[in-house]
């Protein structure tokens, strides 16, 4: 059957409507002849009209196709077939990465291909395609980053549940956007750390000590603490974090305290940095953090901000603020201390930043700003995931929704622009021959 990737451009078949105005429009009128008598030619009049409606049909048809088959062809129409595989197995890879990813796995890829299965890439279409030749183009480095989660959508709907699929990828988060999808797949992923991460993450032998404190805001506590264990994991720095209820417990000379509590004591001494909610009644609305300081993240959205000032220019060290120039997060130095107040909570009801992929870089630049742009400075966020959170939901059973046929995909668009030139040479010496005729009477 077919199916179409860009289905919008179907609307350019529309376009057929302009050959046939054009032809229409430019009917030669009848010459005038003078006659004696009108009798003479009365009767021949309907069929000398019915021949110049008929002319240059074939042109007319000529231009008609051209457009339909650049229509099609911008539309990247594909053909699958059902079955038509009787490999044991599929092996799939990212184009992007693709000579790293084989040596990180080259004795397991090896053994599966010599076992029967076949190379396709990691990619939609899945194309089937010979491992050396896959592994000799160098031009596909260049590429986007994929988007993991719609092509497993996308495999399975296309693959038998029953065919067993071999997926090599990394372990970067950035190509993992999205929500976990629920997929009835055979599937058998392996990921790997990119020497780039293991080779930069080099172990940090100064201490730095965090504390969080909270007693109304537990769910808070809990999704920070579990950002600072990502930072530890990426950045391999000795981070230490502890999670107290009672000011009684609270250690001495620490480097970091988050204070998730309304108030706050007057003279708290505990940490040389100390991060507080701001009191106040918040107010809602659709809006995003974003840095005010220079440093480098992504925004994130927020839908409750407690809003003391109209604006920022009244606060003299603002570090984040959302896209109406409220301040969101505020520093002040005062003696040996630099105080940080914040004017969201670190929970989903106020903002995205729980569940946000950039929630942990956030806090990264706020707590090592020098180090930052070093590590989040270019366009290539090395942010790694849990391999257990990157795989799919799988189903336990094969019930009714089980698929029995796999696809196979055939791409049709340069078919599609081959026809389309073929119709344009033709449409042209056509036309170039009937000018020479009219020319020449």
């Amino acid at each position: 059957m077919f199916q179409f990737l860009q289905p919008i451009w179907l609307l350019a078949l529309a376009g057929i409507a302009i050959p046939v105005v054009i032809h229409l429009w430019n009917q030669r009128p009848g010459k005038i002849l003078k006659v004696g008598s009108v009798s003479l030619v009365t009767e021949n009049l309907q069929r000398y009209q019915n021949r110049i409606q008929l002319s240059e049909i074939l042109l007319l048809i000529l231009r008609c196709l051209l457009i339909s088959f650049i229509a099609l062809a911008l539309t990247g129409p594909e053909w699958r077939s059902s079955g038509g595989s009787h490999a044991k197995g599929w092996v799939l890879m990212d184009r992007k990465g693709i000579s790293n990813t084989y040596q990180h796995f080259k004795s397991s890829i090896d053994s599966l291909l010599l076992a029967g299965y076949e190379f396709h890439f990691f990619e939609e279409g899945f194309k089937k395609e010979k491992l050396e030749q896959a592994l000799a183009d160098t031009s596909a480095d260049s590429l986007p980053d994929a988007s993991y989660r719609s092509i497993i959508a996308t495999l399975d709907q296309q693959v038998d549940a029953a065919l067993p699929l071999y997926v090599f990828t990394n372990q970067y988060l950035r190509n993992f956007a999205g929500e976990r999808t629920e997929v009835l797949l055979n599937l058998h992923w392996r990921m790997y750390i990119p020497d780039s991460i293991v080779s930069s993450s080099t172990a940090d032998t100064a201490a730095l000590h965090i504390t969080i404190f909270t007693q109304h805001y537990a769910t808070d506590a809990h999704y920070l603490a579990a950002a600072l264990e990502a930072i530890r994991q990426f950045s391999k720095k000795n981070i230490t974090v502890k999670q107290v209820k009672n000011i009684g417990e609270m250690p001495d000379r620490q480097d970091w305290l988050f204070w998730l509590e309304d108030t706050m004591p007057l003279n708290l001494s505990h940490a040389i940095n100390i991060v507080s909610y701001a009191g106040g009644r918040p107010r809602e609305g659709a809006s995003a953090i974003l840095p005010a300081d220079g440093s480098l993240f992504a925004a994130v959205s927020v839908n409750k901000l407690i809003i003391e000032k109209d604006g920022i220019d009244d606060v003299q060290d603002v570090r984040w603020q959302d896209g109406f120039g409220h301040p969101v997060l505020t520093a002040q130095k005062q003696s040996q201390q630099t105080l940080y107040k914040l004017y969201t909570h670190i929970n989903p009801a106020w903002s995205e930043l729980p569940w946000s992929d950039n929630f942990p870089v956030i806090l990264y630049t706020l707590i090592y700003p020098r180090d930052a742009p070093a590590v989040f400075g270019d366009k290539t966020n090395r942010t790694l995931i849990d391999p257990a959170q990157a795989m799919p939901l799988l189903q336990a059973s094969k019930d009714d929704k089980a698929k029995s046929v796999s696809y196979t995909v055939t791409q049709l668009t340069g078919v599609c622009w081959i026809i389309a030139f073929i119709l344009f040479f033709a449409e042209r010496s056509l036309s170039f021959f009937y000018s020479k005729s009219k020319a020449n009477g």
